[in-house]
């Protein structure tokens, strides 16, 4: 799965906009206080947590394929 597939995935399963940032597909310019991210990191793909400014890295992931499929996770409830 790519991020272009996760953000349909994700929002069609009823996931709000606002609670997600994916790099180069759902970018909000004013992202709220808290929301789940997947960015391209140093070391490979990074998913995690944003809360109030801070960007908490959970887990760095060798490919995009991998990474997607943690966001998945972690967003469900």
């Amino acid at each position: 799965m790519d991020r272009r597939e996760l953000f349909t995935l994700l929002r069609g399963s009823g996931v709000a906009e606002s609670e997600l940032w994916i790099e180069g597909v759902h970018e909000p310019r004013m992202p709220p206080t808290e929301f789940l991210f997947l960015r391209k990191g140093a070391q490979g793909w990074d998913t995690g947590v944003a809360e109030r400014g801070e960007w908490h890295v959970i887990a760095t992931s060798p490919d995009e394929d991998t990474a997607c499929a943690r966001l998945l996770r972690l967003a469900q409830p």
